[in-house]
């Protein structure tokens, strides 16, 4: 999100929540300080981590003449803002760097000995305090007349008072509309990929595994309900026209945290006539029947209950609730909250989850299991199934000792390392878990490695450098790492590519070899690599993996330094293609995510691949289904497929084209008959042999080698395009707006090629649907790929 157009634009934030996969390019902390900014006549921009790369972040907060450098900082993303704080001060070294959020308001002291390149700490809420710190750069205000800041005064560290949270002692129930809103500044506009409003800040409760008591201090205060209808009008007036309707996300702690509130927002949406689809999170304790219904009505779809465990004296240690009956009464009455609200949201038509956490203060193995038994039993579509994470500064961080648990510094200092009271990878990872989701990661890394994707707008690797698909190499060297290094983006996929030659032994000993890498220990086998010991503490939350993996520190060396410099490759993937004689495709085996150790259970480990002339049903000789990918490439498979969207047999619910509208089947090498222009132009991605030879595709020929740069390699490929273009008349062609104008014709002659595109003009418009629908489908494929 870019809400800045103008070039002095003093102000930046730079935002991600890597690791994980959707695409997120604003907080509301930014959004509502960026309005606050915009109220008093200052410009900002908020950059993010998923859009760019930290090198071109930086460049374009140069280019802007940036002064004041905002980073949220939560623990997991410690990492992330320490590279970033170091490259922003190496390239701009009169920057003043501001790190805040919940881990500095707890941890100050650990984030400004952690980061030296961070100036000031903002504690607590930050609209007023990031204006105030730039009048500060103006001489305006010092920084010791600025409440709620820590900065350093030699080896000291200097704390002002705590400033006041917004809007206390104004009208009750609308003291946050104090702050100006993001829509109505047009920071926020609703086309945002993850649409949502806040009308609350706080919460009641006091978990002891949360930040948010010492954030806000135990305090709730709102926004009015005009306040909330006025945003979501903003939002609908932007997002009119649209083909469906649009999903907003209510980012409340606790949508429901009296009776009375969720009730007159909805009667307000649907007397508005506003039409929604809403996502919240919601303790059950609040509602019934009647609620949960007007919700329905009022357009909200999925709720987000926080049931944590299923056992009372569990509860009681992270105090769940205030209770404190010998026998646990109100912990029981939670959990029993939570089956009641999940059996009448499935009846009414709301789609119920519950966020649960292994390995939480006091918990047995048997216990967590019991907690997994209720997620069964209560039979839903997701779940979120979490390894107990200690943030620093919240109640059991302090409190750790009084349950017996170790809690000390990661190699990045953050997030803390846990010793939990056994081994949460021993809890199996049901198939309906919220993680599997990112099971299409993996599938994208397939589609990258074998197939041309389609969408040059991959939601999930959006980057500025390419994807590398190294093919079948033995041995990397120090020249070949250098120039991995030069041309790999943010979230590049290093892909190791292999064909199974040999015995599976040595083969995997020449990856191990290859990476540098060390090997896992304890109950895992000496073939699964480890997750890298510095991005062990960024990607353990998203990976399953427990504190129980043994780390050395010299894991993945190779992939390290081709990480050095601000630059971050994310996921290195190993895979392993082998003929198949009976089809003349592939059959594809995952191996290895090498920064994210073992993936949970569940998740199919083979993939086939098949010519559309051949096509075959998805099963194995168990009858366990995997994932198919169809190619559309030699002349009989577009003869075939031709045949099959023409004239599909009688029982369509069970044909190809069914299946690919309904997103069971992948369709892959056809992006030369797409209406997108040839992907191989883009250089998205570049297959890199032995011989040190690149091509641009899987069917490409020869560009460049490895050392040249990749300005070179793009001056090279659109040279080769504006010469076949001209040699083909694509200039005067009728067909050419629906002509993918495929750099690499092969099989077909370039003469073939042109007449096929020229004489099925509907063919780019079908798969155009197709792909709308294996995109729309996407997030659901996990659902069908249960073994």
């Amino acid at each position: 999100m870019r809400n800045a157009s103008v070039k002095n634009t003093e102000v930046a934030f730079f935002v991600s929540n890597f690791p994980a996969v959707e695409k997120f390019a604003y907080t509301m902390g930014t959004a509502y300080m960026g309005a606050y900014l915009k109220q008093k006549g200052v410009y900002s921009v908020t950059l993010s981590g998923n859009e760019v790369d930290i090198n071109s972040a930086v460049r374009e907060m140069k280019d802007k003449g940036v002064r004041l450098l905002g980073l949220p900082v939560y623990d997991a993303l410690f990492p992330v803002v320490k590279k970033m704080a170091k490259e922003a001060r190496r390239s701009m070294p009169g920057l003043m760097i501001v790190a805040g959020g919940s881990t500095p308001t707890l941890a100050d002291d650990v984030v400004l000995a952690g980061i030296p390149e961070i100036d000031v700490v903002v504690r607590g809420e930050g609209e007023e305090t990031i204006y105030e710190l730039y009048e500060n750069m103006s001489g305006r205000v010092s920084l010791e007349d600025i409440k709620g800041l820590s900065f350093r005064d030699g080896d000291r560290i200097e704390r002002t008072p705590d400033r006041p949270l917004a809007g206390l002692g104004g009208a009750r129930g609308a003291e946050l509309d104090i702050l100006p809103s993001p829509f109505e500044q047009g920071i926020l506009t609703g086309l945002e990929d993850r649409a949502g409003v806040i009308t609350s800040r706080g919460c009641l409760f006091n978990c002891a595994f949360c930040c948010g008591p010492g954030m806000y201090r135990g305090k709730v205060r709102f926004h009015s309900v005009d306040q909330v209808i006025k945003d979501l009008k903003i939002i609908e007036e932007n997002t009119s026209g649209k083909n469906e309707i649009t999903g907003v996300d209510f980012f409340d702690a606790d949508f429901c945290v009296n009776r009375s509130r969720p009730r007159r927002i909805c009667e307000a949406i649907i007397r508005e006539g506003l039409k929604f689809h809403f996502n919240i999170q919601a303790r059950a304790d609040f509602m019934d029947r009647d609620l949960l219904e007007l919700m329905r009505e009022a357009g909200i779809r999925r709720i987000n209950f926080g049931l944590e465990s299923a056992v009372s004296r569990v509860l009681r240690n992270i105090r769940k609730v205030n209770g404190n009956s010998p026998d646990f009464k109100k912990e029981k009455q939670h959990v029993e909250a939570i089956r009641s609200a999940v059996k009448i949201c499935k009846k009414i038509g709301i789609v119920p989850a519950v966020n649960v956490m292994f390995g939480l203060p006091g918990e047995t193995y048997e216990e967590g299991m019991k907690t997994l038994k209720m997620v069964e039993e209560l039979d839903l579509e997701k779940y979120f199934h979490n390894p107990f994470m200690v943030f620093i500064g919240s109640g059991l961080h302090r409190e750790a000792g009084k349950f017996g648990m170790e809690v000390e510094f990661g190699s990045e200092i953050l997030p803390l390392k846990v010793k939990h009271p056994y081994d949460v990878n021993s809890i199996p990872v049901l198939p309906n878990a919220y993680s599997i989701n990112y099971h299409p990661v993996f599938l994208r890394s397939f589609e990258s490695a074998l197939f041309e994707w389609w969408d040059v707008n991959d939601q999930f690797f959006k980057e500025s450098g390419p994807h590398v698909v190294l093919e079948d190499f033995h041995e990397i060297d120090d020249g070949l790492r250098d120039w991995l290094k030069s041309i790999v983006g943010f979230f590049s996929a290093i892909i190791f590519l292999y064909e199974k030659t040999r015995p599976r032994k040595a083969w995997m000993k020449t990856v191990k070899d290859i990476i540098g890498g060390s090997l896992l220990s304890g109950r895992y086998d000496t073939e699964d690599f480890s997750v890298m010991d510095w991005m062990k503490p960024v990607l353990s939350c998203m990976s399953g993996t427990g504190d129980d993996i043994r780390l050395k520190a010299e894991g993945l060396e190779a992939i390290k330094k081709i990480i050095e410099h601000g630059k971050l490759a994310f996921p290195a993937q190993v895979i392993e293609r082998v003929k198949d004689k009976s089809t003349g495709g592939l059959k594809i085996y995952r191996l290895r995510s090498l920064l994210l150790g073992k993936p949970p259970m569940n998740w199919p480990e083979e993939y086939r691949s098949y010519p559309f002339s051949k096509a075959v049903t998805a099963k194995n000789v168990t009858g366990e289904k995997r994932v198919v990918f169809h190619t559309v490439n030699s002349r009989r498979d577009v003869k075939s497929f031709l045949k099959e969207m023409t004239d599909p047999p009688e029982d369509f619910d069970r044909s190809i084209t069914g299946k690919m509208i309904r997103g069971e089947i992948l369709l892959g090498t056809s992006c030369r008959f797409m209406g997108h222009l040839c992907p191989a132009r883009t250089l998205k991605k570049l297959h890199v042999f032995r011989n040190g030879k690149i091509i641009p595709c899987i069917s490409g020929e020869k560009i460049g080698s490895v050392g040249d740069s990749l300005d070179l390699l793009h001056e090279r490929i659109e040279t080769l395009a504006s010469e076949e273009e001209k040699k083909r008349g694509c200039s005067g062609c009728a067909a050419k707006d629906r002509c993918a104008r495929c750099l690499f014709t092969g099989p077909f002659t370039v003469e073939e090629y042109c007449g096929f595109v020229r004489n099925a003009g509907w063919l780019p418009k079908m798969l155009q649907f197709l792909l709308l629908c294996y995109n729309k489908n996407f997030s659901r494929q996990a659902d069908r790929w249960k073994s």
